[in-house]
């Protein structure tokens, strides 16, 4: 402590710098945990906690900032990004396997060892 108060004499700029940077830091460290633990103890008196996922809406409504927040389980949410997902990589995938056979049965054929795609 003591060498702390002659080294805070001689360079009081350094001292000052220090601190501050230090109390900035213990101060964003608390701030993040008082984040995390309010993030974490979200819905935690539910019996099926486990199985409960949170949903916000950010937005604006006549100019107005809008926020919502809906709850829904996994099963519900899975269901709801799958369902027209499935659809266009299906889709997708049946419009780029046959360009894809017919690229590259055109790429092959301008080498002068010919080979062929097996299906």
């Amino acid at each position: 402590m003591k060498q702390f108060f002659r080294n805070f004499k001689k360079q009081r700029t350094v001292g000052l710098l220090n601190i501050c940077s230090l109390s900035l830091g213990i101060m964003v460290a608390v701030i993040v945990g008082l984040w995390a633990i309010n993030e974490l103890s979200f819905d935690r008196f539910h019996q099926n906690r486990d199985r409960i996922y949170r949903t916000v809406l950010n937005g604006t409504l006549s100019g107005n900032p809008v926020k919502k927040v809906y709850g829904a389980k996994i099963k519900d949410i899975f269901v709801l990004l799958n369902k027209s997902f499935v659809l266009w990589v299906v889709i997708a995938f049946a419009i780029a396997c046959p360009v894809a056979y017919f690229g590259l049965q055109k790429w092959l054929d301008g080498f002068v060892i010919q080979t062929s795609l097996s299906v």
